[in-house]
């Protein structure tokens, strides 16, 4: 059955033509007063609304909850429906709070803290972290992140890194550089599918005035993850502060614990720990009798504090790296050199130098900073180095060779493609 359509006697574009005039007319025929009257409107339902606004920013009800909760659970999921800088959470992993999670901070006490505080946010916004797979490319633009700090005065002051996380449940699982330094965190990965604010202290030995650059990686193959709202916190201390501080998550019997601290006389449960330029971490494995106990040791410089042993979470892997050993060599100007190390082999021949100092040591994966552009690593353990000259210079290239796996030449490039890059 046909619908027979009503055509009216005039056109869609001559309709509009009329109204677009009767405006015009309409304005027109508008006084002065008119014209003010409309302004002062104009002015007072932009007042209105921006003190509705106000009011809604200044309700910390349940922000004030979530602080002291935060206070004594620092990896506690927020809703993703946050308000700009209304939450804080601190988290002070003294050896006091972390046996006393019952404890109760008052409202003005964190009130006063963010009122003491020094903020700067990253140039980048947000950045996706890892791949699920090898035919996805983890673009190395948006796992940098770079802060701007000027002179700031850290005598009184804590330093944080916060952040917003999604993939992952809280910063021990992320692993993040700090201005080139080896990485930190990522050992035991517990995922989450929901945003959560991140608040990490940092070693104020790691930062620098002007430009500092945060990388993320993925600690591991199958890991992605999202971060955003990147900042830099300086807040003021009334309190003496401590020589460490530290954080820590248990899965099953894996203890994993990282911190700062003033000096590497750092052990965990009687264990060295794997320190640099201010940061630690280490991975226990914890006996049936010391997860019996609901405690773990940490000893530094000889004093030997107990913390509480974290609420036990499940895990998708468990990665458990431990950092190389360094390997320093120096290089005078009538001796040859060839060194293997980490199944690297390094030859340097006489008059490579007048006087030098060089310095290697083997990355591990969550050292290595994402590749694009259609680069991949085809070593035969994704292996990577880092090269240092300490002091002194080189004045001959010197000859370095690590293996490669052919199956993966074969896999990722035709025989015509095949190109190596250090």
């Amino acid at each position: 059955m046909k619908i027979k359509s009503i055509k009216l006697p005039f056109t869609k574009k001559s309709v509009l033509f009329v109204c677009f005039f009767a405006c015009m007319f309409v304005f027109a025929s508008f006084t002065r007063k008119d014209k003010e009257r409309i302004r002062e409107w104009k002015k007072s339902w932009k007042k209105e609304k921006g003190a509705e606004m106000e009011s809604l920013a200044n309700q910390t009800t349940d922000f004030s909850l979530l602080n002291q909760l935060s206070y004594a659970y620092p990896a506690l999921k927020t809703s993703p429906s946050r308000t700009g800088e209304d939450l804080n959470l601190n988290s002070d992993h003294s050896a006091e709070s972390s046996l006393s999670p019952e404890i109760n901070i008052p409202v003005e006490e964190i009130t006063e803290t963010i009122d003491n505080s020094n903020y700067f946010p990253a140039i980048e916004k947000e950045g996706i972290i890892g791949v699920f797979s090898e035919t996805e490319q983890d673009r190395a633009s948006d796992n940098f992140f770079t802060i701007n700090l000027p002179k700031v005065d850290v005598q009184d002051s804590r330093v944080f890194l916060t952040y917003e996380l999604y993939g992952l449940a809280s910063h021990e699982s992320v692993s993040r550089s700090l201005n080139h330094q080896l990485s930190i965190g990522g050992e035991i990965i517990i995922p989450s599918a929901v945003w959560s604010e991140q608040k990490e202290e940092l070693s104020s030995s790691t930062l620098k005035e002007g430009i500092n650059t945060i990388l993320f990686t993925s600690p591991s193959s199958g890991i992605k993850y999202k971060v955003r709202n990147l900042k830099i916190v300086f807040e003021k201390n009334k309190k003496k502060n401590r020589d460490y501080q530290i954080s820590s998550v248990l899965s099953g019997d894996n203890l994993y614990v990282k911190g700062i601290s003033r000096t590497s006389n750092v052990r965990i449960n009687n264990s060295d720990v794997s320190w640099n330029n201010g940061e630690f971490e280490k991975v226990v494995k914890l006996s049936a009798e010391e997860k019996a106990s609901g405690q773990f040791s940490l000893t530094y410089n000889g004093n030997t504090e107990y913390y509480k042993i974290p609420e036990d979470k499940k895990s998708f892997k468990i990665i458990g790296n431990s950092i190389y050993d360094y390997k320093s060599i120096t290089i005078t100007k009538d001796q040859e050199f060839d060194i293997h190390y980490e199944d690297l082999n390094l030859k340097a021949e006489k008059d490579a130098a007048e006087a030098a100092s060089i310095e290697i040591i083997k990355l591990r994966e969550k050292d290595i900073p994402a590749v694009s552009g259609g680069l991949k690593n085809v070593t035969s353990a994704n292996s990577a180095y880092r090269f240092s000259v300490i002091a002194g210079k080189l004045d001959k290239k010197v000859k370095i060779t690590i293996p490669y796996d052919k199956k993966k030449i074969r896999t990722f490039f035709s025989k015509r493609d095949q190109g190596f890059f250090i």
